[in-house]
């Protein structure tokens, strides 16, 4: 008699383990993998509506407008670009030390704050970047 809620115990803490895994998983997909997958097809879908708004516009003749709005729409990406990638410093400086050449070649006027961060940019290429 013993044995068998001994055997009851261990097959009720099995079941309480294989339950706590199965919505333990549905909690972490719902929580964490699908709002990460919703905000890449996101990008996926703004990606291409970016591009042709771009290609209109350059075939319209309104360049100096498409160069405006990217130079903003650059200087606020470069503001968020340390922070928010943390596992490729090394591209991110690669990144950075381009915007400072476009910053510095084309004589764009930057924001205070990027101009603070575009100056911890060395002159000097970082190194051998797989975006090149």
């Amino acid at each position: 008699m013993k044995e068998l809620t001994i055997a009851r115990c261990v097959a009720l803490v099995l079941v309480s383990l294989l339950v706590g895994a199965i919505a333990g998983g549905g909690v972490v997909y719902n929580r964490v993998v699908l709002p990460y997958r919703t905000q890449y097809e996101e990008i996926c879908l703004a990606i291409p509506q970016c591009d042709l708004r771009l290609v209109e516009k350059l075939r319209n003749g309104k360049t100096a407008e498409v160069i405006k709005a990217c130079d903003v729409s650059l200087g606020r990406t470069v503001l968020g670009l340390r922070k928010e990638v943390k596992h490729s410093p090394g591209e991110v400086s690669y990144v950075l030390w381009q915007i400072k050449n476009y910053y510095r070649d084309y004589r764009v006027p930057a924001k205070p704050e990027l101009e603070a961060l575009l100056r911890q940019i060395p002159d000097k290429e970082p190194y051998e970047s797989q975006y090149k």
